[in-house]
């Protein structure tokens, strides 16, 4: 027996014979069967095969019907009673002739549950345990002694476990035949009774076959032979998996179900495939076929309703980008995805373009599914220049106070802030390159340049004691008395005409000698006086020695003046 996985299957059957014998000395009746339990689903068939029966005078008859004889026998076959009350389906044979023929057992079906001989099982004293495919063979033959009431019946038995047989022959009343295996237990003459529990291997060939020496009253056609049969055979059973179900991303593979039982190969086939399992919930059929065609089935439920979420991805609405603003993409939703997903972007964020473009989307699951979508990423703000126009060159008079006028940027992002090189409040008295630097708030900058012109004022000098302007700290421009207030005094012209606006401011510097950095020992604003600029300058208690007094004009100017204070 092979087997592609183990079946169980639980089957019985019986087959009961009854022969009539008579035969001239010397001639040889038998009785032949196959009997194959092939489990499953508990039918059976079984052939007896009659041969060789000479000189009978008597008609044959069964519980058959006389359609199942083949070939046709040239003699009456009539039916000799109904079945005993609750013995399944048997043969009950009373069979004379010249012919040989076959008499082919009708299917029936048994659950397996209960024996189909009971009266067998009865005798035995316990029940036969049923086994895998369980077989049976048998064949009968008779030598027949010369009186004509002896003689011996030898039997060529071979079965499987799960198999027994009885043998029993009976001699029938004088003057008539048995109504049936009843009729004959309870008014015929027992001759042998065998009872046989498999395996056997009982044949001739070897010597071992069963013989059953018999002697008659009457003669051998008073002669029955009953033979009772049993074969069990293990049901073949299938058991399926529990329900399962497939993840989005799982092969669809179902796990083996177990089988037990069976005759000879036995496959198991799936309805539907694994390859063609739709997506959703199905109840799979598996079918367990042995080399008999006997099939057991189960059913379990696979859910593959995951392979049937379709992946979906819905793009976030179209985006505008300010000039100053990072690219990036707003996060479209995905569904469906089986386990985990990666999304992807045509252009990336960090390859936008300047424009407005369409941005497409898509979303790739664990299984190698694609979905797209599109939007449109407008980032045409980055792409407007930055620019800067400067005014034109400008003049400032002497006594104004310099004032830039704007420059005029376009372009920026958002905001931006305008610085000017000099500034305004540091140009120089004379022509000065103006640098105008323009920056955005994303950083870019923008420059040009115009010339600042500012006019000198008009400085005469500082008025005695101090006498002009000039000199060194080495060459100071004269000695001065200390030890007392020095009106520091000088009067300003712009165009010939007074200046009196802006604010000078005085810086006075001690030099301990020449060669280090001076001291500032005062300082302070001049007071306007009729058009003259005044600072009275105090020395008492300062030391001899140089001092340089500094203007700082409104221009920006500085005139100065080195002089020695002579203590007094």
């Amino acid at each position: 027996m092979k087997l592609t996985q183990k079946y169980y299957s639980n089957l019985a059957f019986a087959i009961l014979s009854l022969m009539s014998l008579s035969l001239a000395p010397g001639a040889q009746a038998g009785l032949q069967g196959s009997f194959v339990n092939s489990a499953g689903s508990g039918k059976i068939v079984a052939t007896i095969v009659y041969a060789g029966v000479t000189n009978v005078t008597t008609s044959p008859s069964g519980t058959f019907p006389c359609a199942a004889i083949n070939p046709t026998p040239t003699f009456t076959c009539t039916t000799i009673g109904k079945l005993p009350p609750g013995t399944p389906t048997s043969v009950y044979l009373q069979a004379s002739g010249k012919l040989s023929f076959v008499i082919s057992h009708q299917e029936y079906t048994t659950d397996g549950a209960t024996a189909d001989n009971p009266k067998l099982e009865a005798r035995l004293g316990f029940p036969v345990d049923p086994a895998d495919c369980a077989s049976l063979s048998l064949d009968t033959s008779a030598t027949l002694a010369g009186d004509g009431k002896s003689g011996i019946i030898t039997a060529n038995i071979v079965s499987t476990a799960g198999t027994a047989v009885w043998v029993r022959g009976f001699e029938a009343p004088d003057n008539q035949l048995p109504a049936d295996v009843t009729d004959l237990e309870a008014n015929g003459r027992l001759l042998f009774d065998m009872l046989l529990l498999g395996p056997l291997n009982m044949q001739v060939a070897d010597c071992t076959a069963l013989n059953i020496p018999f002697t008659t009253k009457n003669g051998t056609d008073k002669l029955f032979l009953v033979v009772d049969t049993i074969a069990k055979s293990t049901r073949m059973e299938i058991t399926c998996p529990h329900n399962l179900a497939f993840a989005c991303d799982e092969a669809v593979v179902y796990p083996e179900v177990t089988v037990k039982g069976g005759c000879g190969q036995v496959t198991v086939n799936y309805d539907p495939p694994a390859e063609l399992l739709p997506a959703k919930v199905s109840t799979v059929t598996a079918t367990a076929t042995d080399e008999a065609g006997n099939k057991a089935v189960c059913t379990f439920v696979v859910d593959n309703s995951a392979k049937g979420i379709p992946l979906t991805i819905a793009c976030p609405g179209n985006v505008v980008y300010a000039c100053d603003e990072a690219v990036v993409y707003p996060v479209p939703t995905v569904g469906g995805s089986c386990k985990g997903f990666t999304v992807g972007y045509n252009p990336p964020a960090n390859a936008l373009p300047i424009g407005v473009t369409q941005v497409t989307v898509t979303a790739t699951d664990s299984t190698g599914r694609t979905a797209t979508c599109t939007f449109m990423a407008d980032n045409s703000a980055k792409g407007i220049p930055f620019t800067i126009a400067c005014p034109g060159n400008v003049v400032f008079a002497c006594d104004a106070t310099p004032a830039y006028p704007a420059a005029t940027v376009s372009g920026a992002c958002k905001s931006f802030t305008v610085a000017y090189n000099p500034p305004a409040n540091a140009l120089p008295v004379g022509t000065t390159p103006v640098t105008v630097t323009a920056t955005d708030s994303t950083g870019r900058t923008a420059t040009c340049t115009f010339t600042a012109t500012r006019q000198s004022l008009a400085f005469n000098g500082f008025y005695p004691p101090i006498s002009g302007t000039g000199g060194s700290c080495s060459v100071p421009l004269r000695t001065v008395n200390g030890g007392s207030i020095i009106p520091v005094k000088f009067d300003l012209s712009c165009g010939g005409s007074p200046s009196t606006g802006g604010q000078p401011t005085l810086r006075i510097l001690k030099y301990p000698n020449c060669n280090t950095t001076p001291q500032l020992i005062t300082g302070g604003n001049f007071q306007l006086v009729a058009s003259v600029w005044h600072f009275n300058w105090d020395t008492t208690g300062l030391h001899q020695g140089v001092y340089q007094i500094i203007a700082h004009l409104p221009d920006g100017s500085e005139p100065s003046a080195f002089i020695t204070l002579k203590a007094k």
